[in-house]
């Protein structure tokens, strides 16, 4: 099930009285993770975790080429750039 959850007012900038941004997120499992048959790039599976902010693991077997994994890390880190990390 993925479910929209708004962004605490905390980190997110934003006009009075405009709508509380959200994000969606998988809550219907404990850890999901993306195995060797589900790692295509143009793949169903690898489009899903684009859109939801949950973290994930990542299977890197034998099969797995190098390139392959930084391509495939590089199409997941939107969710790394959205964090907000404190300028301290």
């Amino acid at each position: 099930m993925t479910r929209i959850y708004p962004i605490p007012d905390s980190t997110v900038s934003r006009e009075p009285g405009t709508p509380t941004p959200g994000k969606y997120y998988n809550t219907s499992a404990h850890f999901l993770w993306v195995g060797d048959r589900t790692r295509q790039l143009d793949g169903a599976h690898i489009e899903y975790f684009r859109g939801i902010r949950n973290p994930i693991g990542i299977k890197v077997g034998p099969s797995m080429l190098g390139d392959e994994l930084v391509t495939l890390l590089d199409s997941q880190c939107h969710v790394l750039r959205s964090i907000p990390f404190g300028t301290d």
